[in-house]
């Protein structure tokens, strides 16, 4: 039952109508005169030091020293390094600077016509003529190899939290504990498990962008209207044919969002895994803001924000179309 607020009478006092707001600045005043007075009130906790690092360093050094942990990540290290990233990024810097444009004016054209496909096309015509397209192509592999990594592993979570109430409130507990953190302790992590290397990069990156696929993906599901559902109940539909024929089709949309923010959230955190020591435009960037270089900064990252707003602009466009088309 939700908590109705309450009400006081025309002429009530107003120390009355807020006793709460009373009673916190009277503490907060008292305890301020009290401390100059009693020394002891004003040094507690500054004189005083509470710090886990001795027992944080004794599990960190316990699980680098397991030798069952070492060969898993070195394995997947190895498998991924040699199997997925370095042969992905061979592709995508043979491809033609001419055939990832048209690739992504096609795209734009396909979710927005010709204004979307010269938007696209456009952004990334100007990353190619700044000079920095193979470290943008670098950047973008990078980018595209954890948002897929992610979404091999968020979706089915938030699929699996939005039908099951008892998975839900961890699945939801882990995406604001996660958003809470700074984004630069990903790499921590990271490197203590896979070294300094791309699979380092990927999985800082990874962690960063599963969060909105999880999120968006539980919020979709769930605003499925509830019409929708007693019909196909009354069509005698089963578990499996509601979740593929209903709820992940009118959720899409949403589900698109989540899409875009992971994509988002990935250009901005290849710039701070850029402390790992990437090959990109993070790396670049990182080096200029050592310096005096101001102009050639703000390219780098224009080049970054640009080919953000490409895949916003496409993935939101198709967003708005699909809402269109289902009529919500």
């Amino acid at each position: 039952v939700i908590k109705q607020p309450e009400h006081y009478e025309r002429g009530t006092p107003w120390w009355e109508c807020h006793r709460y707001l009373v009673i916190g600045v009277a503490l907060f005043v008292g305890l301020s005169l009290l401390a100059r007075g009693i020394p002891l009130l004003d040094q507690i906790d500054r004189e005083h030091e509470l710090s886990m690092g001795s027992q944080i360093d004794a599990v960190i050094r316990a699980i680098l020293a397991n030798d069952t942990i070492d060969a898993v990540t070195g394995w997947m290290r190895g498998v991924l390094t040699t199997t997925v990233l370095i042969p992905f990024r061979d592709a995508i810097l043979w491809l033609p600077t001419a055939s990832v444009v048209l690739a992504l004016a096609a795209a734009g054209h396909a979710v927005g016509g010709v204004r979307s496909a010269l938007l696209t096309g456009g952004f990334f015509m100007i990353v190619a003529l700044t000079g920095w397209w193979d470290r943008a192509m670098i950047t973008l592999y990078t980018v595209i190899s954890a948002v897929v990594i992610a979404a091999a592993i968020g979706l089915p979570l938030g699929v699996l939290a939005a039908r099951h109430k008892a998975w839900s409130q961890p699945v939801l507990l882990i995406c604001d504990t996660a958003q809470t953190f700074p984004s630069f302790i990903y790499l921590i992590p990271a490197i203590m498990l896979f070294g300094v290397n791309d699979v380092s990069v990927v999985f800082a990156i990874f962690i960063f962008a599963t969060v909105p696929l999880m999120r968006y993906t539980i919020e979709g599901i769930r605003s499925v209207p509830e019409e929708l559902m007693e019909a196909a109940d009354m069509s005698g539909a089963t578990r499996s044919q509601k979740l593929w024929k209903v709820q992940i089709p009118m959720a899409l949309p949403t589900m698109a969002v989540g899409f875009n923010q992971a994509i988002m959230f990935a250009f901005f955190m290849v710039i701070i895994a850029a402390f790992i020591g990437t090959q990109d435009l993070g790396q670049e960037l990182q080096r200029t803001l050592a310096g005096n270089q101001l102009g050639k900064n703000f390219v780098l990252g224009i080049c970054v924000a640009l080919m953000a707003l490409a895949f916003d602009h496409i993935i939101m466009r198709w967003s708005a179309r699909r809402r269109r088309a289902l009529g919500t």
